[in-house]
């Protein structure tokens, strides 16, 4: 199934009005496949920085260089690690659309206070999206970690932020 397909993003914009329209509006848990792939890279990484140090803690190597750049990473990568199989397993933050705005997790912006939304492109070699939507001096990015498609997300969300701005129910 290719990603561009315009038949699937019309499926997938169904989908989403479809939950939008329902008692509990579009809700989206982060992408299982997505958490799992960086459960196994950050679990690697503590593999790989845990065994330097366990090493000098047990004195077959000294406490120099790498073995204290390791100490030094280690810890935000179990942080790292735990977050993303806290996701996995809990299934949170979930992104939500209703019809009093966007929230992921605790972060909520109304539709009424919404001033814009758009698709920023980084400039990395995977091209990684995000979708920024700013009220006033608040900002909430949506990132893939959600949904994969951005560019199709960002113009159905435009539209429902239209139609909720200018016919309040």
């Amino acid at each position: 199934m290719n990603a561009a397909d315009p038949t699937n993003d019309a499926e997938r914009i169904g989908r989403w009005e479809k939950a939008f329209a329902g008692a509990d509006g579009l809700r989206v848990p982060p992408r299982r496949n997505l958490m799992i792939r960086r459960l196994v890279v950050f679990g690697l990484l503590v593999l790989a920085t845990g065994w330097p140090v366990l090493s000098a803690v047990l004195g077959n190597s000294e406490w120099r260089g790498w073995p204290v750049f390791c100490a030094v990473c280690l810890p935000f990568f179990l942080f790292f690690g735990l977050q993303t199989g806290r996701a996995l397993l809990t299934g949170r933050p979930v992104l939500v659309v209703d019809r009093t705005g966007i929230a992921v997790g605790k972060q909520q912006l109304a539709w009424p206070d919404i001033t814009a939304i758009d698709l920023q492109k980084k400039n990395l070699p995977q091209g990684l999206q995000s979708i920024g939507i700013t009220a006033g001096n608040r900002r909430l990015d949506l990132t893939e970690e959600h949904l994969e498609n951005l560019s199709v997300f960002e113009r159905w969300l435009e539209r429902v932020w239209k139609k909720q701005t200018t016919h309040d129910d």
